[in-house]
């Protein structure tokens, strides 16, 4: 039984890792030599729910990421303004990267700029984002998924707690 459960949880670790987007959406723009790819971890953008965006950049071919130190990033309203902006480095593993929760819903603009050695690698590019207006939830917050966890552990514990009761007798 030990074996299953743990073949099952790398099961779903190697699939959450061979789907490196995961479920939310992608914007990709092709720069001369260079594809541009932004992605966050929302089916849709709305008012008021943070969002996290990755940021990277690879050979035109997609084949393999680009090497850079950080990447500059800014949120401005196509109306005018600028909502955020700020300068992310390179972590050792995974993606650049920042949350953000949009203020209010409207046409945005995300732009970004990848350097190497204080010099750009390519001119800054302008993505743009429709943030949807913000709705009352009625369930699915952080605090169901809190619950949600324990009541999966307490279940696993218990199931465990039976089945050496069971393998003793």
């Amino acid at each position: 039984m030990r074996k299953f459960i743990a073949i099952s949880v790398l099961w779903f670790v190697v699939a959450g890792i061979a789907f490196g987007h995961g479920f939310g959406q992608t914007l990709e723009k092709a720069v001369g030599e260079y594809a541009i790819d932004v992605d966050y971890d929302v089916e849709a953008l709305v008012a008021g729910e943070l969002v996290r965006f990755n940021l990277n950049i690879w050979n035109e071919d997609r084949t393999e990421q680009v090497a850079f130190d950080d990447v500059w990033a800014r949120i401005a309203p196509q109306a005018g303004g600028i909502s955020f902006a700020g300068s992310f480095s390179r972590p050792q593993v995974g993606s650049a990267g920042f949350s953000y929760a949009f203020p209010r819903p409207g046409a945005y603009d995300l732009s970004v700029r990848f350097q190497k050695g204080g010099e750009q690698i390519v001119e800054e590019v302008s993505l743009p984002l429709t943030v949807g207006e913000g709705k009352a939830r009625e369930g699915g917050g952080s605090t169901d998924v809190v619950v949600g966890g324990i009541l999966g552990l307490l279940v696993g514990v218990l199931i465990g707690f039976f089945l050496k009761k069971r393998s003793a007798v």
